[in-house]
């Protein structure tokens, strides 16, 4: 049975994922928040927004909505939804099928990733400017895994920049340059 104001956001795109329990985003609080939106299609997006909506009309009946913060965007020229969470905790994780990830066994989630979030709805009433909703992350499930690393498309060059030590560019380069031997750049570089 689910709880009360809890929401399941659906299957969709990873986006500004700062999830990793090593990796809050620190850029507005010091303490650090993590972080998460996921791309879904209008589809897929209209079991969230009836949830958020609920809640809406029971702590906010009556009230102009436009003025709220809720944490939903739409493109416009897609059409899709984009909802945004946040958590002062780290978050946990389960695979695809259900079984928790613990430890070192957390992947580093990157945007492109294929995820669903578990957590609650929060209303919010600071004051007239400043009250809404919060979607409160809880639970990260990772269908399909886009880590950091090499994006698709770059191929493998031969003699060029390397971020090994021994890289024969750098030995050739910096002794010239260096010694004072080098007449001006251009005989320090081989075009």
């Amino acid at each position: 049975m689910a709880k009360r104001n809890s929401f399941v956001s659906g299957v969709g795109s990873a986006r500004y994922a700062w999830v990793h329990p090593d990796r809050p985003d620190t850029q507005f609080n010091a303490d650090g928040e993590w972080k998460l939106q996921i791309i879904l299609d209008p589809k897929t997006a209209e079991r969230i927004k009836g949830a958020i909506m609920e809640v809406v009309m029971q702590e906010f009946k009556g009230e102009d909505i436009s003025k709220l913060s809720i944490p939903v965007d739409t493109e416009e020229d897609t059409g899709n939804v984009i909802i945004k969470m946040k958590s002062k905790f780290p978050p946990k994780f389960i695979d695809s099928v259900g079984t928790p990830i613990v430890g070192n066994n957390i992947p580093h989630v990157f945007g492109g990733s294929t995820v669903q979030a578990y957590g609650s709805i929060k209303p919010y009433d600071i004051n007239k400017n400043q009250r809404g909703i919060s979607l409160q992350l809880s639970t990260v499930q990772i269908i399909n895994l886009v880590e950091g690393g090499v994006p698709e498309g770059f191929e493998k060059v031969e003699g060029g920049y390397t971020a090994a030590n021994d890289n024969p560019m750098s030995a050739h380069i910096v002794p010239e340059l260096e010694s004072g031997k080098a007449g001006d750049i251009n005989d320090a570089i081989s075009f």
